[in-house]
């Protein structure tokens, strides 16, 4: 892995849960910080029979995302990068401690602004 490689800018936000104004439970992202990474596109997985959409088929689009090393991201948080967000699936270290290796799922925007 060379560092030239890192050459995508992408954001990542948190999932953080708050109260509104009537007092009901409300989901918001919040951006925690971007970071240049490589972005490789790996694979169309088709989704058959999902609870919430078991009405039709639907593809599931994986992203592998490499960034330097660092211990503050987690399962909870998302990427966005070139107008799409991505939930994070897989977090793998990388030669000892030097890169991560994400695993995401591109969410399409109903998804991105219901989760």
């Amino acid at each position: 892995m060379l560092v030239g490689n890192l050459d995508r800018r992408v954001l990542f936000q948190r999932r953080q849960v708050t109260r509104s104004a009537d007092g009901g439970e409300q989901v918001v992202w919040v951006d925690m910080f971007t970071l240049w990474c490589q972005i490789t596109p790996l694979k169309y997985k088709s989704l058959e029979h999902q609870e919430y959409r078991a009405d039709r088929d639907i593809a599931e689009k994986l992203g592998e995302f490499i960034i330097r090393f660092r211990t503050d991201i987690d399962f909870q948080d998302r990427i966005f990068y070139n107008n799409l967000y991505y939930n994070i699936r897989a977090i793998e270290e990388v030669s000892r401690r030097r890169y991560l290796r994400i695993t995401a799922n591109w969410l399409d925007t109903f998804q991105a602004t219901q989760s």
